[in-house]
C-alpha cells in the first residue's frame, strides 16, 4: 500500500528508478562484452605465442634432423678440414661441392677450390695459367708453333691476347712474339716442337705435371733457332725414350738437365746430335743403367771442351757408334768407369776428335764387338793409345780405324785377333808420324789379302819398324813401307 501510494504521490522518483534499472542492464551487458573481448584477446595472444613456439620447435627439430642425417663421410670431411668437400671415402675427399673444382695431387683431391694460385677456370675445370711460354721469330709468313693434337690445345694467347688454338700462326711482320698455351699433357711428347724452326726460347710452367710422360724423343728436333730451354722442374721418372730430343738444335748454348730422372730411359741416340753451339753440359745426374743405345749421342758438339761422364753406367749399351764424333774441341775425356760387356758397335766413336791427346779405354770390354771402323779417324792430336785389353775376335770391320792420326808415333795391336775380319782397308791411312806397329797376331791373311795393300799409304814414314806374322811378309812388301824394318815374330 505504501509503495504504490508513494509512487503515485512521487511519479518522478518512479521514473528514475526505471531508468536506473535499464542503465544497470546496459552497463552489465557492456561489462560482459568487455570481458568477452578481453578473453578473446587473451586467446589470440596465447594462440600467436603458441604458433611462434611451435614454429621455433619445428625449425629446431628440422635442423637437428638434418644434422643427424650427416653421414660418416661428411663428418670425415669436416674432421680432415677440407673446405667445400661434399663427399668423402674414409678420410679422403672424393667430391667437391657444386661450383668448386677438385685439385689433385698423386690422384687424390687435396683441396676444393675455385682454382689455386697459378690455375684458372676453363670449361669448369682448373687448368694451369699456361703450360709454356715461348718466343718465336716471325718471318712474315705462317709459321709453325707446335706439333700437337689441336683438340688438346685448351687455350692460346699471342702477345697477351687470346686467340683460337692452332698449330700455326701468321704474324705478318718480322718481329719476335710471345706465345703461351695451355695444353692437356699426354703420355707421349714425341716431336712436340719438331721442326719449329722459328722457336727462339721456351720456358715451361714450374707447376706442370709430366709424371706420366713416357716418350720425349725428338721433342725439340730441328729447332734450328732455339737458344734456351727452361724445364728444370720436368718429372721424367717414367720416360723411356729421349732419342733425338735435341737433335739439330744448332744454336742451343746451354741446358740444365740436373733434375732429369733418367732411371727408366733406354734410348739416348742422337740426343744432343749437332748441338754445335753447346759449350757445356752437366750430365752428372744421369742414371744410364737401362740405356742400350748411345749412337750419335754427342755427335758434332764441336764447342764442348770437356764432359763429365764418370757416373755413366754403360753396362747395357750395345751401340756407341759416333758417340763423340765431331767433338773437335774436346781435350780430355774420362771413360775409366765405362763397362761395356754388351757393346757391339763402336764405329766412328771418336771420329774427328782432333783436340784429344789421349784416351783411356782400359776398362772397355769388347768381347762382343763387331764393328770398329773409323774408330779414331782424324784424331790428329792423339799421341798414344792403349788398346792392350781389346778383344777383337768377333770384329768384322776395321776400315780406317786409325786413319789420319797424324800425331800417333807407335801402336801396339799385338792382342788383335782378325779371324772374323771382312774389311780392313786404310787402317793406318794418313798416320804420317807412325814409326812402330805391332800386328803380330793378325793371321787371317788369306781373307784380307786383297784389302791389306791399302792398309798403308804413301804418307807412312819411309822408315820404321813393324812386327808381324811371317805370312804377311809378301803382302807387306807390296805396300808403301818397303823400307821399314819388318820383324818376323
Amino acid at each position: 500500500m505504501y509503495d504504490s501510494k508513494e509512487k503515485c504521490q512521487n511519479p518522478e522518483n518512479s521514473t528514475d528508478q526505471v531508468i536506473n534499472t535499464k542503465e544497470k542492464k546496459v552497463i552489465n551487458k557492456v561489462r560482459k562484452n568487455k570481458v568477452c573481448i578481453c578473453f578473446l584477446y587473451t586467446l589470440l595472444i596465447i594462440f600467436m605465442f603458441t604458433s611462434l613456439l611451435l614454429a621455433y620447435l619445428y625449425f629446431s627439430l628440422k635442423n637437428e634432423v638434418r644434422n643427424s642425417k650427416l653421414n660418416n663421410e661428411e663428418l670425415f670431411c669436416r674432421s680432415c678440414s677440407l673446405e667445400n668437400c661434399k663427399k668423402c671415402n674414409g678420410n679422403e675427399c672424393i667430391e667437391c661441392n657444386i661450383g668448386f673444382i677438385p685439385i689433385y695431387e698423386n690422384n687424390k683431391i687435396i683441396s676444393c677450390s675455385k682454382c689455386n694460385i697459378g690455375y684458372h677456370l676453363i670449361n669448369d675445370q682448373c687448368k694451369l695459367n699456361y703450360t709454356f711460354k715461348a718466343i718465336y721469330k716471325s718471318d712474315g709468313s705462317n709459321i709453325q708453333l707446335i706439333n700437337y693434337d689441336i683438340s688438346q690445345i685448351i687455350e692460346m694467347t699471342v702477345d697477351g691476347k687470346r686467340v683460337s688454338p692452332s698449330n700455326n700462326y701468321s704474324f705478318n711482320d718480322e718481329q719476335n712474339h710471345e706465345v703461351s698455351m695451355v695444353l692437356d699433357i699426354p703420355e707421349n711428347l714425341n716431336s712436340t716442337f719438331n721442326n719449329t724452326v722459328n722457336l727462339i726460347s721456351i720456358s715451361f710452367n714450374p707447376l706442370l705435371n709430366t709424371s706420366n710422360v713416357i716418350d720425349m724423343s725428338s721433342m725439340f728436333e730441328n729447332c734450328y733457332s732455339l737458344k734456351s730451354i727452361d724445364f728444370s722442374n720436368f718429372d721424367t721418372s717414367k720416360v723411356t725414350n729421349m732419342g733425338k730430343m735435341f737433335n739439330n738444335c744448332y744454336l742451343l748454348i746451354s741446358i740444365d738437365l740436373s733434375k732429369f730422372n733418367t732411371l727408366n730411359v733406354e734410348l739416348m741416340h742422337f740426343m744432343f746430335n749437332n748441338c754445335s753451339s753447346l759449350t757445356s753440359i752437366d750430365l752428372s745426374s744421369f742414371n744410364t743403367s737401362k740405356v742400350i743405345d748411345m749412337y750419335h749421342m754427342l755427335n758434332n758438339c764441336s764447342l764442348l771442351t770437356s764432359i763429365e761422364l764418370s757416373n755413366f753406367d754403360t753396362s747395357q749399351v750395345t751401340d756407341m757408334g759416333c758417340m763423340f764424333k765431331g767433338c773437335s774441341s774436346l781435350k780430355a775425356i774420362d771413360l775409366n768407369n765405362f763397362k761395356t760387356p754388351n757393346l757391339n758397335l763402336m764405329d766412328s766413336m771418336f771420329f774427328g776428335c782432333s783436340s784429344l791427346t789421349s784416351i783411356s779405354l782400359s776398362n772397355f770390354n769388347t768381347s762382343n764387338l763387331e764393328t770398329i771402323d773409323y774408330f779414331l779417324n782424324n784424331c790428329s792430336s792423339l799421341i798414344s793409345i792403349d788398346l792392350s785389353n781389346f778383344e777383337t775376335s768377333n770384329v768384322k770391320i776395321f776400315d780406317f780405324m786409325f786413319s789420319n792420326c797424324s800425331s800417333l808415333t807407335s801402336i801396339d795391336l799385338s792382342n788383335f785377333d782378325n779371324s772374323q775380319v771382312t774389311h780392313m782397308e786404310g787402317m793406318f791411312y794418313g798416320c804420317s808420324r807412325l814409326k812402330y806397329i805391332n800386328i803380330v797376331n793378325l793371321k787371317n791373311y788369306n781373307r784380307i789379302s786383297t784389302m791389306f795393300v791399302s792398309m798403308f799409304d804413301q804418307n807412312i814414314p819411309h822408315s820404321g819398324k813393324i812386327i808381324a806374322n811371317e805370312n804377311f811378309i809378301t803382302l807387306l812388301n807390296k805396300t808403301y813401307i818397303t823400307e821399314w824394318d819388318i820383324a818376323i815374330s
